[in-house]
């Protein structure tokens, strides 16, 4: 999931900036992030964050309330922060220091 991010992340800035190679740099550079441990940890935090707000704003744009709101950013956080945890577990399985 951690990759598809970076892919969506990657095109949506090469989208913005109307430049591949800004696309690609956010893809080479945040690969690059997720090789140093301490950097891991706070990309995916940041990530999480991030899919928080994209869940604010999808359901602050429908109008459900503040309650509906909340709810839905809750979810989203701890449901892409559980899929974080489990990626950088499985990094930290995978490392062979």
């Amino acid at each position: 999931i951690v990759f598809g991010e970076i892919l969506v992340l990657a095109i949506a800035t090469g989208l913005y900036f109307s430049d591949w190679v800004v696309g690609v740099g956010v893809a080479i550079g945040l690969i690059i992030l997720l090789q140093i441990k301490v950097i891991t940890a706070i990309v995916l935090i940041l990530l999480s964050v991030f899919w928080g707000l994209v869940a604010y704003a999808i359901a602050d744009y429908f109008a459900w309330g503040t309650g509906a709101t909340i709810a839905v950013v809750l979810i989203a956080a701890a449901g892409t922060g559980g899929a974080h945890i489990g990626f950088y577990e499985w990094q930290s399985d995978m490392d062979t220091e």
